[in-house]
């Protein structure tokens, strides 16, 4: 009996992780060692647990196996139907049938007591998961923000910071909620963080909230929730070695947002050898994306130009063509800084015959690699004398990537409310991509938020905004699919987060000299999420962010002169989230 206690115990704490099937292996044990018991109710009780954790793990058929025999007789206590029914939903929402499991949440919430705010709860985030599916992001966030309320009343202030961080990820993708109020439903769970003993799960959370602290561009305040993760990141696993590969991405892109490049390099380095270590090719060819943007603002090109051909080398390995076009963009900047107008017409070129194979690739990009062809032709005329007008002065890159975040912590309980989402199961070692940018409704330079905070432009002159221009629209997942992640097959996140936007720096008009150009990178396909945090998951298309009202702005191929070579490099500036 202590033994089957023992083996429950460990498996609700795996899945409270996100680590569905060392959960599954505790159930399954616990469930034979319950067949040599007198005790149906024990045998019961352990098939409902591994039913529960097979649909946690993306596995809802075998799952509603044990959850059927798990149904208590008619002449036995119907106090655990409410259980029941909740996990019966969760095999509903795996297989996406939102509307079944909606009944079944409202079946399980009408068998809940009163005063059990704890079962409340948990009702609450089962119908938020369904409206995720259901692509009702609105509604999926005030139920989270309901059951966050009603955790709270029961003292269990972990599954209520877990219930605010969901919240805020769906208010994120909604069009309904200003950005003071995420960022206040941010403020509360990183409060309640600090109360939370188990590290692990903290770790998750304060990755998540820097990840929506991003989207909100308060790079400050993402960078601070960034390092507090890392902190808590230990390097006892692989599980941890990759939580720390992202966390370090995380950093260094914020730092790249934040303009800090000189500190952004250390993390972009490290972040870049230990995806290698790990063999996570695509995340570690981010990295050295993010690098070479860093090293083009200080206005080291060479270093800049290495850093990219490191990443087109690491995209072309993972077949991302997306990643390989915008290597190359990155390369004819590079060495049209170096004074090589010949070298940067080839990579131009390679990167308009990669846009042409990328399906539904942003037509400004197209555009935008064109016109940067047209300068370097037109300088290689100008260095041979034969002809053109004006001068040039090389000037450092100022076009930074979008950032995205990549996400590696282990997915919680869907059926327990730890961080879970409709979706199939994580791999440990997956990736996945979210990007800032994906907030529909900042606008202004400034804005109030609650306890004091205020977004803020990482400067006057750069700030990281939405251009549009390279949207790619919405994902099409119900849950949180996001782009391809490296070396996996599939990813899944917890969250569902909208498809990142294309962001690009913004610049006053009245930089002339050097001139800037920034554009928007279109966020790769295929992962996840979830997300991942893969890839895999998706939803809603997100509102780009309003440009500044206060000052002038030029963004994209705009805030080229007429006459002036296109200079900007697309760095591949991208973050990790965690999940």
């Amino acid at each position: 009996m202590d033994e089957i206690e023992g083996l429950t115990q460990a498996g609700h704490r795996a899945l409270a992780l996100g680590a569905g099937q060392e959960a599954v292996g505790c159930f399954r044990k616990a469930l034979l060692l319950s067949r040599d018991t007198v005790s149906p109710q024990i045998h019961r009780a352990c098939a409902f647990n591994l039913g529960a954790a097979y649909v946690e793990t993306g596995k809802p058929k075998k799952g509603f196996e044990f959850l059927l025999q798990s149904q208590p007789s008619e002449e036995e206590s119907r106090d655990h139907l409410g259980s029941l029914y909740f996990s019966i939903g969760a095999a509903h929402e795996g297989l996406q049938d939102f509307p079944k499991a909606l009944e079944c949440s409202e079946k399980g919430s009408g068998h809940a007591g009163a005063a059990e705010a704890g079962s409340r709860a948990g009702t609450a985030v089962q119908m938020g998961c369904c409206y995720l599916g259901m692509r009702e992001p609105a509604r999926a966030a005030r139920c989270f923000l309901d059951a966050a309320q009603a955790y709270a009343a029961a003292e269990s202030p972990e599954a209520a910071a877990v219930a605010l961080s969901r919240a805020s990820g769906s208010m994120l993708q909604s069009r309904r909620f200003r950005a003071p109020e995420i960022a206040g439903v941010l403020a509360r769970c990183r409060s309640l963080c600090e109360t939370i003993p188990d590290l692990a799960l903290r770790g998750k959370l304060y990755n998540d909230i820097g990840l929506g602290y991003s989207q909100l561009h308060i790079f400050s305040l993402a960078a601070e929730s960034f390092e507090q993760a890392l902190a808590l990141c230990g390097a006892e696993s692989q599980r941890d070695r990759h939580r720390e590969a992202a966390l370090l991405q995380n950093l260094g892109a914020a730092h790249n947002a934040l303009r800090s490049f000189g500190a952004a390099l250390r993390w972009h380095r490290r972040a870049a050898a230990l995806h290698g270590a790990l063999g996570n090719r695509r995340a570690q060819a981010q990295s050295f994306g993010n690098l070479a943007y860093a090293c083009s603002q200080l206005g080291n090109h060479r270093a800049a130009a290495e850093s990219y051909l490191h990443a087109l080398q690491a995209f072309r390995d993972s077949g991302d063509l997306q990643g390989q076009w915008q290597a190359c963009e990155g390369l004819g900047a590079a060495w049209f800084h170096l004074g090589d107008p010949q070298k940067a017409i080839g990579h131009y070129q390679e990167a308009l015959i990669l846009l042409s194979r990328c399906q539904d690739s942003p037509r400004a990009a197209h555009k935008r690699v064109v016109h940067k062809l047209t300068d370097a032709i037109q300088h290689r005329l100008h260095l041979s004398h034969l002809s053109y007008q004006g001068s040039w002065a090389p000037s450092p890159a100022l076009e930074p990537s979008q950032l995205r975040f990549c996400s590696t912590l282990p997915c919680a309980s869907r059926t327990q409310l730890q961080g879970s989402e409709v979706g199939k199961a994580q791999t440990e070692d997956e990736l996945q991509w979210r990007k800032p940018g994906a907030y529909h409704g900042y606008s202004g330079t400034r804005m109030a938020l609650t306890a004091g905070l205020a977004l803020e432009p990482c400067n006057t002159s750069g700030l990281l905004g939405t251009s549009g221009e390279d949207d790619d629209g919405p994902s099409s997942a119900p849950g949180y699919h996001n782009a391809p992640q490296a070396n996996s097959t599939r990813i899944t996140i917890p969250l569902p987060l909208a498809k990142p936007l294309h962001v690009g720096l913004q610049l006053h008009k009245s930089h002339r000299q050097p001139e800037h150009h920034f554009s928007s990178e279109p966020r790769p396909e295929g992962l996840t999420p979830h997300s991942t945090w893969h890839q895999n998951h998706q939803t809603l298309p997100p509102r780009p962010p309003e440009s500044l009202d206060n000052a002038p702005t030029a963004t994209a191929a705009g805030c080229w002169s007429r006459r002036g070579p296109r200079t900007g490099t697309r760095t591949l500036s991208l973050v990790c989230s965690l999940v």
